[in-house]
């Protein structure tokens, strides 16, 4: 199984339990550190995706949301 196919046959249950670890993550950071672990992050995920136009979508995609496009 590669990893799209893991990723499609997550559950919302999944889903909710890797967002509810993405910001405990960020419990006890002031907004610096918490600006730095995303950043962090970011660049981390980028390096497993390993797919140059994948990420750019995603980057555009994300700053969409982030201006609430």
């Amino acid at each position: 199984m590669n990893e799209v196919q893991k990723v499609s046959q997550m559950t919302q249950k999944d889903w909710d339990e890797q967002y509810t670890q993405l910001i405990s993550s960020h419990d006890g950071l002031d907004d610096e550190a918490s600006a730095r672990l995303n950043a962090c992050l970011v660049l981390l995920l980028v390096k497993q995706v390993s797919n140059v136009n994948r990420v750019s979508e995603c980057l555009k995609e994300a700053r969409s949301f982030a201006l609430n496009e």
